[in-house]
């Protein structure tokens, strides 16, 4: 006898809430198991530890990816194949896992005391807007794109999930726009390093040595600068002030 999957889920809704949450890490963890079985030890540890650096902030996939890139064609791999599109895959695969994950169970965050209400409350302002204006969802789900696409601090897939939801975008939307936005950003990115890689490798000699470190280097400028940038109006206002009382 057939079973109908969705009364089953829809009889038993602790089932489906279970699934929504395994199947996400589920995903990852086969990918990473893929990877080890394709690849050599010393390729499956850049890119596996270029998916983890950038599944813990600070570091994004504007530092990541060229890092990996950088390191692969340094060991001598230098297939465009692997560098380009497994490396930019793979790091785009943990926005659009995570995305899934808080699409999938974004209705546990509801239930939490007070921050729940209030995060009802702005989604439900926002599914009446995107109901009212067709162009608010279509810019909506684009600015969603450009969001998670362009490299600063704090556009993964964590922070455009929620946004996404909050402004009332059903979750199979929200992924999609993720999924695009980091598939595009980090595509852009793998192979735009993938060509200026081998100018750094020649700068160092090949050394790797001096490899990691002119990339340590380069990736704690890039930190730097989108500190900066977060914080310019304090630091503006701070030095004003500093000025101001110097008048004085």
């Amino acid at each position: 006898m057939a079973v109908n999957l969705k009364e089953y889920f829809r009889s038993n809704p602790a089932a489906l809430y279970t699934l929504y949450f395994l199947i996400p890490p589920a995903i990852l963890l086969g990918y990473i198991l893929l990877l080890k079985l394709a690849y050599p030890p010393n390729v499956f540890s850049t890119i596996a530890g270029a998916m983890t650096f950038y599944f813990f902030p600070p570091l994004g996939k504007e530092s990541v990816i060229p890092g990996a890139i950088t390191l692969l064609k340094g060991s001598g791999y230098t297939d465009a194949f692997l560098n380009i599109f497994v490396v930019s895959f793979s790091v785009a695969l943990i926005d659009i896992v995570v995305a899934l994950f808080l699409a999938w169970n974004f209705d546990l965050a509801l239930k939490i005391p007070i921050l729940g209400k209030w995060m009802q409350k702005v989604e439900e302002a926002g599914k009446k807007r995107m109901k009212e204006s067709k162009w608010s969802g279509r810019l909506l789900f684009w600015g969603i794109v450009a969001f998670v696409m362009v490299p600063f601090q704090g556009s993964g897939g964590v922070a455009a999930t929620i946004l996404a939801r909050l402004a009332g975008m059903e979750w199979k939307k929200t992924v999609l726009a993720i999924s695009i936005g980091a598939l595009g950003g980090c595509f852009i990115i793998g192979t735009i390093s993938y060509f200026a890689a081998d100018a750094l490798i020649a700068a160092t000699g090949g050394s790797a040595f001096k490899l990691v470190a002119v990339l340590v280097g380069i990736i704690l400028l890039i930190l730097l600068a989108f500190w900066f940038v977060s914080n310019r109006k304090y630091i503006t206002d701070h030095i004003r002030g500093v000025k101001n009382d110097n008048r004085k």
